[in-house]
């Protein structure tokens, strides 16, 4: 696996206070962020040792792996769905397992045998299922043990007529040496000709909002900014908020570097950031969905890609 094998991404640049966005990028932005990065960030490592010996070449080949991981992952995932194999598909994901979403109850799966339980391939084949397919899949950050992959999939018929489609960004893990999607992030078709610019800039003043809370220390109004049950995503292990009540944090000099949207539905979009903490520098998804006529952040989930 890979260790020490990247420098910084970019260079570091003074953080500003910034109000305007330039389509759907984020300037900088200097916060106070939360808890919900607490965990990873206390794994912080000595940016001293990076790279270790090796080359350019070298470092890319452990890239290249790490992504060919994640994709093989996702693969799995959906292999073991169209076996209609309930324990097989269960086993392509890693426990706690979470699918945020602005549509019904958040279900968490302590483990494959729980997971497998709630799964019906009747149900799915009595509405016209055949299999699926890829319609996309591409990595968007990697880690030697998280992966962020955005995928878009969709349902066909005997007759190959699609009969349905989601975008997902997927939480890939390393648990216990196992490869597995620790949560799929939904965000629900809007079709290829559905213009999503009202909803995204929606979602970006709402990111706005909860970093100028942030700056104030309004914790109170940051929790009122999320939509529950509320998840952050780590390795092995989730970060659960029922209620705007649970939720706390401890604040930490963080800058924004970039913001954009990554898969845009009518009732809830993906979004990657691009973060800088101290000298290191972090990459992090966030699901934002209108849950209940409430507009807020369902889940988030961040990684260091230099972390070795």
């Amino acid at each position: 696996m890979a260790a020490d094998w990247q420098r910084d991404i970019c260079d570091r640049l003074p953080a500003v206070p910034t109000h305007e966005f330039i389509g759907h990028k984020l300037s900088l932005i200097h916060l106070h962020l939360i808890s919900l990065f607490h965990t990873e960030f206390s794994n912080k490592i000595d940016r001293t040792q990076h790279h270790d010996g090796l080359s350019d070449i070298q470092i890319r080949g452990q890239a290249m792996t790490l992504e060919q991981i994640g994709l093989d992952s996702v693969d799995n995932f959906i292999n073991s769905w169209n076996s209609r194999d309930s324990a097989l598909w269960a086993n392509s994901l890693n426990y706690p397992h979470v699918r945020p979403s602005p549509f019904g109850e958040v279900l968490v799966a302590k483990d494959a045998e729980e997971y497998a339980s709630r799964v019906d391939f009747d149900q799915v084949v009595a509405t016209g299922w055949d299999h699926s397919e890829w319609d996309y899949k591409h990595v968007l950050h990697t880690s030697p043990d998280k992966i962020h992959i955005a995928g878009q999939w969709s349902r066909y018929n005997k007759d190959g007529e699609v009969i349905h489609t989601n975008p997902v960004v997927y939480i890939v893990t390393r648990v216990d040496d196992h490869w597995g999607i620790q949560s799929r992030f939904g965000s629900d078709y809007a079709g290829d000709d559905h213009d999503s610019s009202g909803f995204e800039n929606r979602a970006f003043n709402l990111i706005t909002d909860f970093v100028n809370q942030l700056n104030s220390d309004n914790l109170e109004a940051c929790a009122e900014l999320l939509n529950y049950p509320h998840y952050g995503i780590g390795v092995g292990k989730l970060s659960e908020h029922l209620t705007a009540k649970d939720f706390s944090m401890s604040a930490g000099p963080i800058t924004v570097n970039s913001l954009e949207a990554i898969q845009s539905g009518i009732r809830s979009l993906n979004i990657g950031l691009g973060l800088s903490v101290d000298d290191s520098e972090y990459q992090a998804v966030m699901n934002v969905s209108e849950r209940d006529h409430h507009l807020g952040i369902q889940g988030w989930s961040l990684l260091n890609p230099n972390a070795g």
